[in-house]
């Protein structure tokens, strides 16, 4: 996993924002397995943060696919050059998408759904939280 993703995911959840991350885990038995993680901020009556929660679900081959390949570049990136640069280059290929991490990782995700769906039901399901549905 990149550096630069965990920064991104603790300023985030430090912000008490919520976030959607694929993520590449690390098992008991030393093998690896991908999940696309839901982080929700747990705050008390006074706004400070007691807890973390997260939802988790295996994503689907494309994602794995295209996010590995991604993140295999960030990771080319920071033992080069450092996070730093390893942001930017993110920061930037975001930005000519014109997406947030999040909308990146909910469209990667959401690919082989919206490829079973006609145009119709796709702008349906994505009014009415398709992506949150995935969770429950």
């Amino acid at each position: 996993m990149p550096k630069v993703l965990f920064k991104w995911l603790w300023e985030r959840l430090q912000k008490k924002e919520n976030i959607h991350a694929l993520v590449k885990n690390l098992a008991k038995d030393g093998r690896y397995y991908w999940v696309i993680t839901d982080f929700e901020v747990k705050t008390d009556d006074k706004e400070v943060i007691h807890s973390f929660f997260a939802r988790r679900k295996y994503p689907p081959r494309s994602a794995i696919k295209t996010i590995s390949d991604m993140y295999n570049k960030l990771l080319a990136i920071e033992k080069a050059q450092g996070v730093e640069v390893s942001e930017k280059y993110f920061i930037g290929f975001l930005e000519e998408r014109n997406q947030t991490y999040d909308e990146f990782i909910e469209e990667i995700c959401l690919f082989e759904k919206q490829r079973s769906l006609d145009l119709k039901d796709l702008q349906y399901h994505k009014r009415k939280g398709l992506f949150v549905r995935m969770f429950k």
